[in-house]
Order: C-alpha cells, then structure tokens, then sequence
C-alpha cells in the first residue's frame, strides 16, 4: 500500500467552520468557534483517512503573482469579521502545539501550496488527499489525488470526494481542465472576469462540446448561439487570463520537508494544556490522560445505609445545614412513579456524611422521606446539588422552589453544549478527576457542583443559569405532568381547514 499524504486548505476550514459554529468562548472571553470547528473537521478527516503525512497551509496577506498580472484580482471582497481574524493566529498557535506541519509562503495562496505538494507526493508514488471547502482545487484531482470538499445541503453537511473521473462525471470536464471552465465562467469570488455573457450554465454546455478553452478557440465559429459566440471570440484575451488566474500553480517555489510533514503524536502535552484553557473537552478524550486521572483521581466513599428514623433525622439535619451554608451537598432521589423508594444524600468535607443513603422502610415510611424533603426546600436560603431536577420534582411537594438546587447536567450543558452526553461518568471525569464508570449520582452532585458554579461564572452564564434555566425547570416540569389544555373543537376545525387548503391546492396543481 502506497504512503499517504493529507493536505488542509487553512483558510478555508477555518472560514467555513466560522460559518457552521455558534460563537464559542474561552473562559477568558476569546472567540474560540473557528478553532473548534476547523479541529473537528480535521480530526474526522484523519480517522477516515489515516495519513502518514499532514500538512496545512494558510494564504499570507500580501499581493500575489495573480496581483501583478492582474491588480483587480479578489478586487471588492469583504475583509475577514474581526472575530475570525482573531482566530487565525490561534488556529496557527494549536497546530504548533500539536506539532502539526503548517505551511505557508509570501507571493502564493494556499492553493499553489497544497497543488505543488500533492503534485510532487504523487511522483514520488504517494496518494494525497486536499482537504477544503474550494471548488478551484478540483483542478488538482488526479486517480492518485483526491479533493474531499464539505457542502453544505438543506442545513446537512456532506462530505464530496473527487478524483478526476468524479469531476468529469459531474461537471463535464477533467481536472486538468476544470481552470478552462474557470476561464469562461470567471469567478465573482475572487473578481475573475472571465467572458462576458457566458454564465456557469453555458461555460459547462461549451466544455462539454468542446473538451477544452483552446478547442473553443480553435473553432469559436461553430458555437451555435450568435451572442455567446460574438462574446467568446471578442474576449478571447480575458478569458486566457481568467484561466490563467484561476489556474492553481503545481510547480511553485516553495521549500518543504517531509521529515515536518511526518505525523506523529499530536496528542502533545502542550496541546493538551492549550485544548483546556481553550474550553475543547470534548476533545480531550483523544488524549492519553490515565497518568494524569490517577493523580486527580477521587476515591467514592462506600455509602452508608441508613435504617431507622433517628438516623434519618441526623443525616437530614446535617444536609439541611449544608444546605442553608452553601456547602452544595448533593441530592438524588430514587423511586417509583411519585413514591420514594431511597434518598441519597453526600455532604462535602464531612466524613460521617460523605455518602448516606436512606431506603423506604417501615420506620422510614415513603411519605416520611418526602414530607422532610419538602420541608428543607420550601423556603429560601438553601441550596443542593442534584441532577436531572425535573426527574427529582415528582418527589417532592409543589412549593419546592427551584432557585435552592444546581442541576449539573444543564450547568454542564451551559458550559459546553456541543456535548452529546452529561452523563455522570463524565461529570465526574470532567470535575472531580473521578475514572469511576458507575460513580453515585449524589457524591457526583455535591463533587462537581463547585466547579461547575465557578465555570459558569467564569463564562458569564451564571444570571442565565440561576434566574433562567432553574426557574424554568419547574414550569417544564409542570406541563409535562399536566399537559397543555387544548379545546378539542378548536383542533377539528384546524382539522378542517387545513384539509380543505390541502384540496384546494390539489385542484389547482391538476
């Protein structure tokens, strides 16, 4: 099996994740979406492509060799938002600290780069692989080198990936001559002009007549419409200039070194470090952590079963103090429907009440446990820790007030909501260093509550937390147990309505 080689266009990964993303922020406030995104497109390409070599190149901002030929060149583009700029320089500095090859050079676009190095990895016998979001590299597809473009159809990424039998098959022409195509057709884009009145449609309908810019040329005569011919044989000097702006150059004048290009473990040290200050753990699973979780690691208490009421009460007075201190213990409930069947409760930096957990019994009567719950968080000044709070409201009496408890999981869903899971096994990972796989839900509650609080604060999200998503949980609570009260007259005749437009629309289609 021949070597590998993966290419990325820096530019534009980066914009194109700039423009999938949410506005994403470090804790100090930095915009951190392009870089989220721009690794998340990468680290899927590099697990389907498997390279041995990598590399990504970035346009510098000063004039090329197309600016010379042609000074109107990219001539009226928009400036890059100020937010993405930001990013660039810190997409550079993550790719530094993964050891990742990043090339760039005054005088060539990143195109030139990527083209010259693909071209150069094919003669020595290498696959080489374009990572980019550009339609202008499709000119570099060879049966050795493919060009992976992202597209976006109806809100839905696609991956797009072309040799040069795949370009022929959808645009009629080869690689080699998709620039002919750019020739005719020009390219707003980048402020080619290409031939007057000859849109994208009729560039294709041309190419495929005639295979080439020089066939046309050859025999602009037998071009059948009077206007396109009159415009292709009266701008025949713009439209080699056009192919000549949009050809990319495989043979620039760069230094490169395959040596740098070598992948070898980007999971770095450096870059883990920079992947946290950054806010990204969803990648940090990518990381070899275990000598690191060992160090944080936090030994779960073996939980002590609490059998009768005056045990109950000793555990319940020290929660409700915990609670009326801010000490953050944690809750969890478990039962059946809306009867209780255990407590679990974990006070923090208290031995005797690390972990106690409280079944129903005869002497701790359901209706007990309840009862004593709803007593604590029927007023202000308290506050504990639990998780998933609306699952936790069916066991205790209405006028709990959901401003006394942090829910961990949407404060974690605050704090990164690209998550697909906020589990428990992660929240311990994730802020208390636990490796736990089964870790209790109430140690979890009470040991991952203060890091979470202080994240939210951090990010400026702790207002949208407490006078927002907590107050909110009780009226979600609350219509899923009684339903929202709709007249059922009201829905026929919505029924009817919207029936009758349906064959109203029918009749007129037929």
């Amino acid at each position: 099996m021949s070597e590998k080689i993966m290419l990325i266009d820096g530019n534009s990964i980066i914009n194109r994740a700039y423009f999938g993303m949410p506005d994403l922020r470090d804790a100090s406030g930095r915009h951190t979406g392009a870089v989220y995104g721009f690794l998340s497109i990468m680290f899927r390409f590099l697990d389907e492509e498997d390279p041995g070599y990598l590399a990504v190149a970035f346009d510098v901002h000063e004039p090329t060799f197309r600016h010379k030929i042609y000074p109107e060149y990219k001539a009226g583009r928009r400036p890059m938002p100020e937010e993405l700029k930001s990013q660039v320089p810190l997409m550079k500095e993550v790719l530094d600290a993964m050891g990742i090859c990043r090339i760039e050079k005054g005088g060539l676009e990143a195109d030139d780069i990527l083209g010259t190095i693909a071209r150069a990895s094919e003669n020595k016998g290498m696959e080489a692989v374009i990572v980019s979001g550009d339609r202008d590299l499709l000119q570099t597809a060879t049966e050795k080198t493919m060009v992976r473009i992202p597209k976006t159809r109806a809100g839905k990424t696609e991956i797009f990936s072309y040799h040069a039998s795949d370009v022929k098959e959808e645009y009629g022409v080869s690689g080699a001559f998709f620039i002919d195509l750019k020739g005719l057709m020009g390219d707003t884009s980048d402020n080619i002009p290409g031939v007057p009145r000859v849109g994208e449609k009729t560039a294709e309908e041309l190419m495929r007549k005639f295979g080439s810019l020089d066939a046309i040329y050859a025999d602009p005569e037998s071009i059948e419409k009077k206007s396109v011919r009159e415009a292709v044989i009266n701008n025949k000097e713009l439209a080699y200039l056009s192919r000549k702006l949009a050809e990319i150059d495989c043979e620039a004048d760069i230094d490169f070194d395959y040596g740098e290009m070598k992948l070898g473990n980007i999971y770095t040290p450096s870059a883990l470090k920079l992947f946290r200050e950054l806010s990204f753990k969803n990648f940090l699973d990518r990381f070899d952590r275990t000598e690191e979780l060992e160090d944080l690691a936090v030994d779960i208490p073996k939980s002590r079963i609490i059998s009768d009421r005056s045990g109950a009460e000793e555990v319940f007075s020290a929660f409700e103090k915990a609670c009326s201190e801010n000490g953050l213990p944690g809750l969890f409930i478990e039962g059946n429907g809306r009867e209780i069947s255990s407590v679990h409760i974990s006070v923090r930096g208290n031995e005797d009440f690390a972990l106690c957990s409280i079944p129903a019994s005869e002497e701790i009567s359901p209706e007990y446990l309840r009862d004593r719950l709803s007593g604590i968080f029927s007023g202000p000044g308290v506050r504990a820790a639990v998780y998933d709070i609306k699952e936790q409201y069916r066991y205790m009496d209405d006028g709990v007030c959901p401003e006394d408890f942090v829910d961990i999981m949407i404060a974690a869903y605050l704090i990164d909501p690209l998550r697909n899971s906020y589990d428990r096994a992660y929240l311990a990972q994730a802020y208390m260093g636990s490796l736990a796989e089964d870790p209790d839900t109430a140690f979890v509650c009470s040991g991952a509550a203060p890091g979470l609080i202080r994240r939210l604060e951090e990010d400026g999200e702790d207002k949208l937390f407490f006078d927002i998503e907590m107050p909110l949980t009780r009226g979600l609570y609350n219509m899923v147990g009684y339903g929202i009260r709709v007249p059922p007259m009201a829905l026929t005749a919505y029924k009817t309505r919207v029936r009758g437009i349906s064959l109203s629309k029918n009749s007129v289609s037929s």
